[in-house]
Formats: C-alpha cells, structure tokens, sequence
C-alpha cells in the first residue's frame, strides 16, 4: 500500500511457489503467473519488484538499478552474488 501510494512508482509483489506456512491464503505464484510478472516487469507494466529470496538467483533482468534486502546474508560470498546481480547492464 505504501509503494503504490508513491508518485511514478508501480511495484508488483514477487514470490515462489509456496509458502512456509502452508494455508491457502499464502501459496504463492505458480510458475506461470512468475513468468507473466517477469514480462510486465521487464516491459515497464512495473517497475519495483517486492521478491522474496527467490528474487535473488536465476533472473535475467539486466536493467535493475538498486537492490534492497531486508535481511542479513547468511554469508559474505552470498551478500556478494545478491548485489552482484544490479548493474550488469553496464558491466
């Protein structure tokens, strides 16, 4: 609610497959709708992508300008892989 309230800002929510918890409300994106969302991402229909983890690895979007996690890395080489990913447009 916040992201879409910010003016030029059209975020979309980006998750896997299925949830920890495991009820209904939470199940996450089938492959499909992840497809359809990295399409619209990549096309300009969004652009902030709110991902879990499974944002971090196996995206091909090399117009990404900044990376925010919200959480500490487990390891210094995968904190180096996780924002590795900005900028390889330019690379």
């Amino acid at each position: 609610p916040v992201l879409q309230a910010a003016d030029g800002v059209l975020p979309v929510h980006f998750v896997g497959q299925s949830s920890k918890r495991g009820d209904a409300a939470d199940k996450g994106l089938s492959q499909k709708r992840q497809r359809e969302i990295l399409r619209a991402f990549k096309k300009g229909e969004f652009n902030v992508l709110v991902a879990t983890s499974i944002g971090e690895e196996g995206l091909d979007i090399g117009e990404v300008d900044l990376i925010i996690c919200y959480d500490v890395s487990a390891s210094a080489i995968r904190q180096t892989q996780r924002f590795g990913r900005t900028g390889r447009k330019h690379a």
